[in-house]
């Protein structure tokens, strides 16, 4: 005879509950990597906005070298 444990175990809803509670750390990676793509978005414009203002800068720079 099987001893039967003192309270039931309902597989099925623990199974969903993992499922939801991955579900929910991935939708919190996925928000992560959003953010941090956009901070390395707003990074990449401003270093190329800096870029041309330094090689805007350069022919000023190579005109005065040569007087």
């Amino acid at each position: 005879m099987k001893s039967k444990s003192s309270f039931p175990v309902d597989l099925s809803a623990r199974r969903e509950d993992h499922v939801r509670q991955a579900n929910e750390r991935i939708a919190k990676s996925i928000a992560l990597l959003i953010d941090e793509n956009d901070k390395l978005r707003r990074m990449a414009v401003l270093l190329a906005s800096q870029n041309e203002a330094l090689q805007r800068s350069m022919p000023q720079l190579k005109s005065r070298e040569a007087h």
